[in-house]
């Protein structure tokens, strides 16, 4: 029988007509190890269990520092933008897209992919009370939000690696199917730095492109040599591995294999050394069958110019209904993937900022490398989802 986890916590937060009931959260109290509880932003979402399992969406993400909740937010934003969640009722709720008259975009039914969404969400204890804020901003129905006391859950692994010490959120993520609770059957784990650019419910649909064994969904990591780091046979493993930035998992399946026991014996001693893509990595090496491979326009990495040829991909700002979009003025009518996901840490963007300090817009265009380009149209896209209030929402 499966070891029960003790580090998931509870709030409750309901609507009252149009006004908000924010139960206030004594967080050094009720975040001690082994305490459980729940934290629902709708009364009338139904409690996790058989239909809602299958039919919601379940986010995993990690909050150690106040930096990555901000990036949280907006990722989060991001994210409900493409579901179609915005209300444009106010102007203020509005975004400005900059869109050429010559791109022209297929119609999207977002009836038809309109899920509900439960964030599981790994946060320090120092964060609590902000934590809970943040996300009892949004107004959206059927978002429900199950809050993890980042430090017990560090403790549960301790537990589990037979009392080594566990001072590092890179392990979180090989533990996913140990700190969520039995009946989260999949779960997609995003890090703060990706920007969602489309509806996640078509990523949520790849699960049901797993065969029988695979367990674990993730896109190449992208460097110089694209042969051999992003490779094109479906069931190959790729030479330079994935990128966990993003990650399907198949949390019933990676449970049955207690897959974070599967590091290896010689593994033990380098573990602690080791990142959650080092670990996650080591496993598929060995364990190809559970590698389910992603397309790279889910995890579009733009950190260098020399990764940019492993992944063809389109981004255009587009609107939640829009897909398939393309130029009309381009004489190269070949279908280029539109991308769905776009990574980069933009605390990296200080430098880049002096750098074009200066320069107008088309002379940076001249200045900067491709990759740089996109780098200032991922801050810009990103600056314009912080923007929106989280009551843009609905």
């Amino acid at each position: 029988m499966r070891r029960e986890v003790k580090c998931l916590g509870v709030l409750l937060i309901c609507i009252a007509a149009s006004a908000w009931i924010i139960g206030k959260l004594s967080w050094d109290l009720e975040f001690e190890y082994g305490a459980l509880y729940t934290f629902e932003i709708n009364h009338k979402v139904e409690p996790l269990a058989d239909a809602a399992a299958t039919s919601t969406i379940h986010l995993f993400l990690v909050i150690p520092d106040f930096k990555t909740l901000e990036k949280t937010e907006t990722m989060l934003k991001s994210l409900l933008f493409y579901q179609g969640r915005l209300d444009e009722t106010f102007v203020e709720c509005t975004p400005t897209l900059n869109k050429p008259e010559s791109i022209k975009c297929s119609d999207l039914d977002l009836l038809a992919t309109a899920s509900s969404l439960t964030l599981h969400v790994a946060a320090s204890d120092s964060l609590g009370d902000q934590t809970a804020e943040l996300f009892g901003d949004f107004h959206v129905e059927d978002l429900t939000v199950q809050l993890y006391s980042l430090e017990s859950c560090l403790d549960l692994i301790s537990v589990e690696r037979n009392g080594k010490a566990s001072d590092t959120v890179e392990l979180l993520k090989l533990f996913a199917p140990k700190i969520l609770n039995d009946e989260v059957e999949k779960v997609i784990i995003l890090d703060a730095n990706v920007l969602i650019v489309a509806n996640i419910g078509e990523l949520w649909d790849h699960f049901d492109q797993f065969n029988s064994e695979q367990a674990i969904g993730a896109v190449c990591e992208q460097g110089q040599d694209c042969s051999r780091s992003c490779s094109t046979g479906d069931g190959e493993f790729p030479t330079h591995g994935i990128n966990t930035g993003l990650l399907l998992l198949n949390l019933n399946e990676l449970r049955r294999l207690e897959w974070w026991n599967m590091t290896g014996a010689d593994g033990q001693t380098e573990e602690s050394r080791l990142t959650d893509r080092g670990l996650i990595n080591r496993i598929l090496e060995r364990n190809e069958n559970l590698y389910y491979k992603l397309p790279c326009q889910w995890n579009v990495q733009i950190i260098a110019d020399s990764g940019l040829d492993c992944c063809p991909f389109y981004w255009i700002e587009r609107r939640p209904e829009e897909d398939d979009c393309v130029n009309t003025e381009d004489d190269d009518q070949n279908y280029i993937p539109m991308a769905r996901a776009i990574q980069f840490n933009i605390d990296r963007r200080t430098e880049l900022n002096f750098f074009i300090n200066g320069y107008s817009a088309d002379e940076v265009t001249l200045v900067l490398s491709a990759a740089q380009q996109l780098q200032v149209r991922y801050e810009n896209t990103y600056r314009k989802f912080q923007q929106l209030s989280p009551g843009c929402f609905g």
